[in-house]
């Protein structure tokens, strides 16, 4: 099991132990693991996050939402791993519209 991999199963047992279900974040941020694993990187940085959140497949929100499941992990690893960086708030823009009621 690679580091990513120990911090990924730290940070889901974190945020479980707080009441959330994570079933689609978990599904995610494995993948993103295993995109980080294949290109060779130990870390989480700004320019993997955006590169595997845009990969092709989705609208610009379902982007926005692979995008903000990395960042919630990449702030939890930069408490640990002062190489992690956190990709911007708003880096993939999205509007997500409500039905209207």
């Amino acid at each position: 099991m690679s580091g990513l991999r120990r911090a990924l199963a730290g940070y889901l047992k974190v945020r479980r132990s707080l009441g959330y279900k994570l079933a689609r974040p978990e599904k995610l941020l494995g993948q993103f693991i295993s995109y980080l694993e294949q290109a060779g990187a130990v870390t989480v940085t700004t320019e993997h996050a955006l590169a595997w959140s845009v990969l092709p497949g989705g609208d610009p929100s379902w982007h926005a939402y692979r995008l903000s499941a990395v960042r919630g992990f990449a702030a939890w690893l930069a408490t640990t791993d002062p190489r992690a960086q956190v990709p911007p708030a708003q880096l993939i823009p999205s509007r997500h519209q409500r039905a209207t009621p």
